[in-house]
């Protein structure tokens, strides 16, 4: 198993129930690790996963405005699957960096790991 992995991708976004959420935005960092069996040997960027372009794809997700984080993680695991349908898992981690709640300093939020069958 081949992992790629994309650490500390930081994006202000909009998402959030509260309305000052949605209005004001707010930071998020996110975490993704796709996981695949590579080919013997991996020549070309055909036979990977492009990272640069999963980075492209989380933040024109993220640009979205949606209620729930989950919302937003399931958009995201689904999209990868669909252009790379030979990955094994998704794990993504999407985290408020500074949610609005009173007297609370850490940092909130979602993770999922979907993990496919392949063929």
């Amino acid at each position: 198993m081949m992992n790629i992995t994309i650490s500390d991708l930081d994006i202000f976004a909009f998402h959030g129930v509260y309305e000052q959420e949605r209005r004001s935005g707010q930071a998020f960092q996110i975490q993704c690790e796709i996981g695949f069996e590579p080919p013997v040997d991996i020549l070309s960027l055909d036979q990977t996963i492009d990272y640069t372009h999963v980075i492209n794809m989380i933040r024109e997700i993220m640009s979205t405005p949606e209620d729930l984080l989950e919302t937003v993680a399931f958009k995201i695991t689904e999209r990868i699957r669909t252009e790379h349908p030979f990955i094994r898992h998704v794990d993504i981690l999407i985290e408020k960096c500074s949610p609005p709640i009173p007297s609370f300093s850490g940092r909130v939020g979602v993770r999922l790991r979907k993990d496919y069958l392949c063929s």
